[in-house]
Order: C-alpha cells, then sequence, then structure tokens
C-alpha cells in the first residue's frame, strides 16, 4: 500500500508541475495519459495505484491507460483484477525470488481495455531488470545476461508503453504475430 501512494503522490506532484508557472514541465504533461511500470513489489503496486486512483478527487484529471507489472509479489495488497486499462504482466521463469511466479494471476483476472498481454520469460532471473540489484537470484539452466534483460524490458515495455500511450502499433509485436527469439523470450498470450 505505501508503494502504491507513492506512485499516486509522484503522479499528483507531476500534475502540479504541470499546472503550475516556472516548472520546466508546466503545460507539457498530459494527465490523462499516464503509463505506469512497476518491479517485484512495485509491480503490485501499480495495481495497488490504479484501484485507488479513481477515489483521489485532487487526481480526478489523471487517468491510466497501461500498466505493467514486472516480476510482480502478490502479497494481496490489491484486488489483483486490473481493470479498465492495458495491462502487461512480465514473468521471469528462472525467477528466484518470487519463484511461484504468482503474478501470474494479474494477467489471469485482467478485464482490460483495449487489451491484455503477459511474457513468460525463459532464463530470466528476478534482479538482472533492475541495475541496483547485483545478485543473480535465479535458479535452473543457465540464465540471461545482465544487459540481455535490460534489452528485452526495453524492447518490450517500449512497445508496450507506445502502443497505449502514443497510439503507435505495437500491437502485432505484442500479441507475438513478431518475435524476437534470439533474446530468450517465449511469447505467452495476450488478448
Amino acid at each position: 500500500h505505501a508503494r502504491g501512494a507513492l506512485i499516486l503522490a509522484a503522479i499528483q506532484h507531476f500534475i502540479n508541475l504541470h499546472g503550475g508557472s516556472g516548472s520546466r514541465f508546466a503545460g507539457k504533461l498530459d494527465p490523462a495519459r499516464i503509463g505506469l511500470l512497476g518491479h517485484s513489489r512495485g509491480g503490485e503496486a501499480v495495481l495497488v495505484a490504479a484501484e485507488t486512483l479513481p477515489t483521489i478527487a485532487s487526481l480526478s484529471a489523471a487517468r491510466l491507460l497501461g500498466g505493467l507489472s514486472l516480476a510482480p509479489t502478490h502479497a494481496q495488497a490489491t484486488s489483483g483484477r486490473p481493470n479498465g486499462f492495458a495491462y502487461m504482466a512480465m514473468l521471469p521463469a528462472a525467477d528466484g525470488d518470487v519463484i511461484d511466479n504468482d503474478g501470474a494471476k494479474f494477467y489471469d483476472q485482467a478485464t482490460p481495455s483495449p487489451f491484455r498481454c503477459q511474457a513468460y520469460l525463459h532464463a530470466a532471473n528476478h534482479n538482472f531488470f533492475n541495475p541496483n540489484w547485483p545478485l543473480d537470484e535465479g535458479h535452473g539452466a543457465a540464465r540471461l545476461t545482465r544487459a540481455e534483460h535490460e534489452r528485452i524490458l526495453s524492447v518490450y515495455a517500449c512497445a508496450f508503453f507506445r502502443g497505449v500511450l502514443r497510439g503507435d502499433n505495437t500491437l502485432r509485436f505484442l500479441r507475438g504475430e513478431e518475435q524476437i527469439t534470439h533474446l530468450g523470450l517465449n511469447y505467452y498470450q495476450a488478448d
């Protein structure tokens, strides 16, 4: 809940900067086009923020268009039912931290608008998506390098947010009609 509150406070802060004078962000942000990405507990916090956002009067202009949960925990801080926004779950198959990949339930229970997608990442561990987490907390066979983890996240997160926030034609990629198999990605499912 604290991480979700932090996300909402950041949204409020940027809305204030957008509406204020003298800020480099004044008039440059669109609070009706928000995308959120969270990793691990932050992946679940994205959903906490999404559920809480409509209840905050000062954020009535804010609209979440897409949320991406990367290796999310499922500590039951949220209903676990992404609703009303595009949703993507990225699940590392060799995750030695969130070993049950329980965050996959978020994808299963999503009622997306306009779509949902999920990527199951073979040979990916939990930590190497984040440059500040040095340990390989993976398990199983040989895993991808940190650079490969970062490249996969960059490619798929950019495709997701460019499609959701800008309207770029990236759905064919997210639906698995185009794949990057040399990065160790096995596309799982999209609706």
